[in-house]
């Protein structure tokens, strides 16, 4: 079953649920910002995706260059 994390705020978000709702599969639908996934959820996708951890943080975004950027 295909696992969508969802932002209904977010355009891209919703775009890509459009798509999976038109594609006919089975999937499950999670609002991330509702139900915050747990460190092993979080490693399993990135495992799954097979990307480094950082290639999934929005490195424009504020909060990342006031407490993270190096």
């Amino acid at each position: 079953m295909i696992k969508i994390y969802h932002n209904p705020r977010c355009r891209k978000s919703r775009q890509g649920l459009a798509i999976v709702e038109n594609s006919g599969k089975e999937f499950e639908v999670i609002e991330y910002l509702k139900e915050t996934p747990t460190r092993e959820e979080l490693k399993n996708i990135i495992d799954l995706l097979e990307i480094n951890h950082l290639e999934l943080v929005r490195k424009n975004e504020q909060v990342w260059k006031d407490n993270y950027k190096g």
